[in-house]
């Protein structure tokens, strides 16, 4: 992978700190385009899963990216710090501080991939403290994957540094399969008291299992995996939040508009970083010339991703066209087959 060098224009001198917690698959592809731009902090306590994220980072440019600060950090994190139990579950991606309620979770989720499970005590740390201030004196974007301790880690950074964050992509449970995990209405307490607002939510559901640890739609109803007719639960979603655009306007710093941009484009809301240039160009914070260079990038970002993914979409679209069909001739149609329920 290259340098992308359309979200180099748009950073320019500005830096950013980017901050991924739970990074044991290593950078997810919208991040790839932060590699050799900005200074990024990866956080995997299990320690066997960093020479999967070093080759990761090999397979897609990290030869670019040592002018700048790539650290893969062996710390499990906290709202406090301090010994934690750590439930390791038998894949180890699944591993929670929160105890799971199995009763539950495998009514859905896979034995092999829970069981067994075992307690193991561990030492965590806050952000605050694993992110030395004299080394690291902002944060601008976060991920966060770590099975239900989103929040907790979000806690444990400073005001200060958690004041000045331009966007934070997390998973929230929305099912009781862990005691005691934050909900859905607890995180966005969290984030509107801190001037982050909602751009999205991506779902993601999981078929009910039989009594047998079979899949209902295959044991009962021999339907195939995902069927259309029968639907899935919510199980969790990726939510994705922005610094609200106006709170980063008012103080007047041209680095924090260019960081927002940065981040609105490496999640695809090229259109709010085009807008957003010209607001700050409105409030006398960019001149023309500088605004048009750096939406000329945007939009040159957008055509190279556009046309990379334009095939695949042409074919996407057809294939759903054809499903609308059948489900439109079937009598009488499928109830969930477009999930108007």
């Amino acid at each position: 992978m290259s340098l992308n060098t359309h979200a180099a224009t748009i950073l320019g001198d500005a830096g950013c700190i980017a901050v991924d917690c739970g990074a044991a698959r290593g950078l997810l592809p919208h991040w790839r385009n932060l590699l050799g731009i900005a200074a990024l902090y990866l956080f995997e306590p299990d320690e066997s899963a960093h020479p999967e994220i070093f080759r990761s980072l090999e397979a897609h440019g990290y030869q670019h990216a040592r002018g700048r600060s790539v650290e893969v950090i062996g710390k499990a994190l906290s709202a406090r710090g301090g010994p934690r139990v750590l439930h390791v579950t038998n894949v180890p991606t699944g591993s929670s501080l929160f105890d799971l309620d199995l009763e539950f979770a495998l009514e859905y989720a896979d034995r092999d991939y829970l069981l067994p499970i075992r307690d193991v005590s561990i030492e965590t740390h806050t952000l605050a403290a694993a992110l030395p201030r004299d080394r690291i004196a902002r944060v601008d974007m976060m991920k966060l994957d770590t099975q239900g301790a989103e929040l907790e880690i979000l806690q444990g950074l400073d005001d200060e540094r958690m004041g000045n964050v331009l966007s934070i992509e997390l998973e929230i449970a929305m099912h009781r399969a862990t005691r005691g995990q934050p909900t859905f209405a607890d995180v966005q307490a969290f984030m509107d008291a801190r001037d982050m607002e909602l751009f999205d939510l991506v779902p993601k559901r999981t078929h009910l299992k039989s009594c047998d640890g079979g899949d209902y739609h295959r044991a009962v109803f021999g339907t195939y995996a995902n069927a259309p007719t029968i639907a899935p639960r919510l199980w969790e979603v990726d939510a994705m939040y922005f610094k609200k655009a106006e709170v980063v306007l008012a103080k007047r710093d041209e680095a924090a508009v260019r960081r927002l941009c940065l981040a609105y484009c490496t999640y695809g809301f090229f259109a709010h970083a085009h807008k957003l240039l010209d607001r700050a160009t409105s409030a006398a914070m960019i001149d023309a010339a500088g605004r048009d260079r750096l939406q000329s990038a945007i939009v040159e970002w957008h055509r190279r991703l556009h046309w990379t993914t334009a095939p695949l979409n042409v074919v996407e679209r057809a294939i759903y066209k054809l499903v609308d069909r059948v489900a439109d001739a079937a009598d009488p149609p499928p109830a969930a087959t477009r999930n108007n329920y």
